[in-house]
């Protein structure tokens, strides 16, 4: 029983905080609506004014763009004149310095070009001085060499034909003593064989071959005249 107050209380107490809590939000939400509705307009305000803004930029970006693209025409325009101008020099100047250096060097290689015809022409005539020296030398040298060769060949001559003068000489008298001797056992065996017939003893056994040297059975020469003149010559 002594609760019961109590329990009023709270109920009570409750239903006013929630009543409160309705009654606050309720409020919330209409000044919530009425500050999006505030919002809504200056954001529309500001967004009107932000893109009228742009547009002005834009503009003024576009006039300014267009008063310096002019600007910086013209001073593009007089640059590219002046560069042109300035390479048209460059080029001129290039010619005239190009020409100038040809001409010098035209000179100095036809300078050199008449030195080395000199130059070549010192060089033909000592080759042909030094050829024609060398040439003297040679011809000289050979000559020499021909005369000596031709001596040395007809002392060669003259000593095979001394020597075969010699040995003909030698062969000769060997062939003459040769034939004497074969015409000496000729006659001896002749006058052998006559002197058998007369006295009687041609019985007897005898080997005339072996009896006369270089003579055959029927008194023909069988002794080798070569042998014979090898042996001359060797006494």
């Amino acid at each position: 029983m002594k609760n019961m107050p109590l329990a009023r209380a709270f109920t009570s107490f409750r239903d006013r905080v929630k009543e409160e809590k309705r009654v606050r939000g309720i409020c919330n939400r209409i000044v919530r609506h009425w500050t999006h509705k505030g919002l809504a307009t200056a954001f529309e305000s500001w967004h009107d004014h932000a893109r009228d803004q742009r547009r002005i930029e834009n503009t003024c970006g576009k006039l300014i763009a267009r008063w310096v693209n002019s600007s910086l025409w013209s001073a593009f325009e007089t640059w590219h004149l002046n560069v042109k101008e300035k390479l048209r020099a460059e080029e001129v100047c290039t010619r005239v310095i190009l020409r100038m250096l040809n001409a010098k060097m035209s000179q100095a290689i036809q300078t050199w070009y008449e030195h080395a015809q000199e130059q070549r022409g010192k060089r033909d005539i000592a080759a042909r001085v030094v050829a024609r020296w060398v040439n003297q030398c040679l011809t000289h040298a050979f000559l020499t060499w021909f005369e000596a060769a031709n001596k040395q060949r007809r002392m060669e001559t003259i000593g095979v034909r001394v020597l075969a003068r010699w040995r003909h000489q030698r062969l000769a008298l060997a062939w003459d003593a040769w034939a004497d001797n074969v015409a000496f056992f000729v006659n001896l065996r002749k006058f052998h064989d006559g002197a058998l017939d007369k006295l009687g003893q041609s019985q007897i056994p005898l080997r005339r071959s072996q009896s006369w040297p270089g003579l055959s059975d029927d008194g023909t020469c069988i002794l080798d005249s070569e042998s014979y003149t090898s042996q001359a010559m060797t006494t």
